[in-house]
């Protein structure tokens, strides 16, 4: 028992020695000042963040100042205070080991004898394969073949198979600290990162305005002694004038007192010598010399550049490591301004999926055309309504796929592309190219590959361009009346109306399926013109001409209903031709009989109707990337361009060119049937 008392009388002392003086508890990461007193390390984090100067400790113990420049972390490791922990803990665990056996005949004494469910006997066996207490009998009928022994036995086994998984835990624990530590001393650096900074700027901040008080003293002086020296001169002046001006009243008083008060015979008789009096006062006065010599042409002649670089005044050079994940999540649709510029909206996205806010000063944008290399210099003008979504505005000098570069507070975020559609804001338009030997092309439309294909209505054919021209119709089994509108189905199906029926082709030319005939019921037409296939459910519209009316089909090209009837009213018709959809699924009808544009929402009830300004026999009608609609004037060689709320913008002039079918590609390509030929126009 003696021995024993030493035993933990001595464990008591090393233990004293291995307590950190500031927390009181065992020594965590020991770190040894150049004083060679040990605290915790996070001990000396936390003295550190209370010191106002940051770069100092004061030790605890002794008071010494320390200057640490790497921050705590690069502060010795206390090895000797590490073994003599090591030495401790094993004598802890041999101390411990002694005393459960006591521990655990004391706690059996105290406490109740834990019973087996099945056989009501004493749980005194741990199956270690199970990793359970069981009872005797249930050694004998379950466990007959595992590993197991007795409670008492099995104890220490397991004790240590604990404590030796408790070792990456601890690892983990001292590299979870140590992580924790640096994350406070990164924290603490870009704090006084900050504030450094923050009075480099005030200083900077206050030399300025003392530069600026130097240099307005210096004016002011400069502007004191100039007055200084014009009213020296103008005092001078004053002076001569009061003399004078006193002399003149002298003269005046006399004689306007003689003239008051002496008698008519006094008047006339010193009237020689009042008027000699008058006439001396009068000559020696020069008026020339009493007139202001020095001008008032005091002005201050303003330095602008110091005024425009007051609003700048220098930047922050900073990298976020968020900013290097974060990315351009969506691009809105491009709107053109009435200035000839675009507008649209870019949303940004941090790593986490959140909106990323930025300050608009720290953001910077370009537009690069892929094809020509063009580089666009775009303005972010504002954030709008919602976090991470701001408004970008350029004027860009081509249509077409270009790629949006953005930078952030300096870092370059992964690039986003986005399509610059026809500009509807050009005086006059030359086609970038021709496509000639066409007999009367009338529909046109492009593929989702690129593929031009024309309808050519005299020549009883389809024709298409691409890496080669083909021939559809006029020969073999496939026979065309007088086709004329055409589209392209979203799985790659050609629908073209032809005299009095639809007629649906795959992209090699052969037939699938036709429907319709001559009549006013149901897929019975007559004379039908313009289709388009709706983006938003895939139902065909069809311009009935000669019906008056647009009849509508599913995709599978059975009857669904129609809309319309002959008449000059909202939503009648006279004579439609041609028909548009937009990305919203309105519908634009080419009244031609009315001559007007009629508007119907996805729904089919009439929105408006365009009319007058632009629009004077409209044939052909198309609606761009952007959803703004362009109507072919046939009879007046132009093309007008309206909002889809059918405000006005212009009309471009054709040059002799009188349009018939209008089409978009996707890169904003305009295609227009005319004459004899298919023009192709870019900006």
């Amino acid at each position: 028992m003696a021995e024993k008392g030493r035993s933990s009388s001595a464990l008591s002392k090393l233990e004293e020695q291995l307590t950190c003086s500031v927390c009181l508890e065992i020594y965590t990461d020991p770190k040894t000042l150049p004083c060679l007193h040990s605290f915790c390390q996070d001990c000396l984090f936390g003295l550190m963040s209370r010191d106002v100067n940051k770069e100092f400790i004061s030790c605890p113990s002794c008071r010494l100042q320390v200057k640490l420049t790497g921050g705590v972390s690069t502060l010795p490791v206390a090895f000797h205070i590490n073994n003599l922990k090591e030495t401790y803990s094993q004598l802890k665990d041999k101390e411990d080991i002694e005393d459960s056996p006591k521990k655990t005949s004391n706690d059996h004494t105290q406490s109740a004898v834990a019973i087996c469910s099945n056989h009501k006997k004493p749980l005194d066996t741990f199956c270690e394969t199970c990793d359970m207490m069981v009872c005797f009998t249930c050694v004998k009928q379950k466990h007959r073949d595992h590993e197991y022994d007795l409670i008492a036995d099995s104890y220490h086994k397991q004790c240590r198979i604990l404590n030796s998984c408790l070792s990456p835990v601890k690892e983990k624990t001292v590299a979870t600290k140590q992580a924790f530590g640096a994350l406070v001393e990164r924290e603490n650096q870009i704090k006084q990162q900050g504030e450094s900074i923050k009075e480099d700027i005030h200083a900077m901040v206050e030399e300025i305005i003392s530069n600026l008080r130097q240099s307005a003293s210096q004016l002011v002086e400069e502007v004191d002694a100039a007055m200084e020296e014009k009213l020296k001169v103008i005092t001078i002046q004053k002076k001569s004038a009061e003399k004078t001006l006193g002399v003149l009243n002298e003269v005046q008083e006399y004689v306007e007192q003689s003239l008051k008060n002496e008698p008519p015979e006094m008047i006339l008789n010193r009237k020689k010598q009042l008027m000699e009096r008058m006439s001396e006062a009068s000559a020696d006065i020069n008026l020339n010399e009493l007139c202001p010599i020095e001008t008032a042409d005091l002005t201050l002649v303003k330095d602008e550049k110091i005024l425009s670089s007051s609003n700048h005044i220098g930047e922050t050079h900073i990298t976020f490591s968020k900013l290097k994940q974060s990315n351009i999540m969506n691009v809105g649709p491009v709107k053109y301004l009435k200035d000839k510029k675009v507008s649209f909206s870019v949303t940004l996205e941090g790593p986490d999926s959140s909106p990323l806010s930025i300050p608009l000063s720290a953001l910077h944008c370009h537009l690069l055309q892929r094809s020509k290399c063009e580089k666009t210099i775009a303005t972010v003008t504002s954030s709008v309504t919602s976090p991470g979504v701001y408004e970008v505005e350029c004027s860009p000098l081509s249509n077409g796929h270009h790629i949006i570069i953005f930078n952030a507070c300096n870092v370059e975020l992964e690039p986003a592309s986005i399509l610059i559609p026809f500009s509807p804001f050009l005086d006059t338009i030359s086609p970038v190219y021709t496509i000639s030997g066409l007999s009367h092309p009338w529909g046109v439309s492009v593929t989702s590959n690129g593929s031009i294909m024309v309808t050519d209505n005299w020549a009883h054919t389809v024709m298409t361009f691409g890496t080669s021209q083909e021939i559809f119709g006029g020969s073999g089994a496939l026979k065309f009346s007088y086709p004329r509108g055409i589209a392209i189905t979203q799985d790659n199906f050609i629908l073209i109306t032809d005299n009095d029926k639809v007629q649906k082709l795959n992209m090699s030319g052969q037939r699938i399926a036709s429907v319709g005939k001559e009549g006013n019921g149901a897929r019975r037409f007559s004379y039908p013109a313009g289709i388009a296939i709706s983006p938003i459910n895939q139902l065909v519209y069809i311009a009935d001409r000669s019906n008056h009316r647009v009849q509508v089909l599913n995709p599978d090209l059975t009857f669904s209903h129609s809309f319309g009837s002959m008449g000059g009213s909202s939503g009648q018709f006279q004579y439609p031709t041609h028909i548009s959809i937009d990305s919203q699924g309105s519908i634009y009808v080419s009244d031609h009989g009315n001559r007007r544009i009629q508007k119907f929402l996805i729904d089919e009830k009439f929105a408006f109707c365009i009319a007058g300004n632009g629009v004077d026999t409209p044939s052909g009608i198309a609606v761009d990337g952007s959803d703004l609609v362009y109507v072919a004037n046939e009879g007046g060689q132009y093309i007008s361009v309206f909002t889809s709320e059918g405000e006005f913008i212009r009309s471009i002039s054709l040059k002799g060119v009188s349009p018939i079918g209008l089409a978009f590609d996707k890169k904003g390509t305009l295609y227009v049937c005319s004459n004899k030929e298919i023009l192709v126009y870019g900006m």
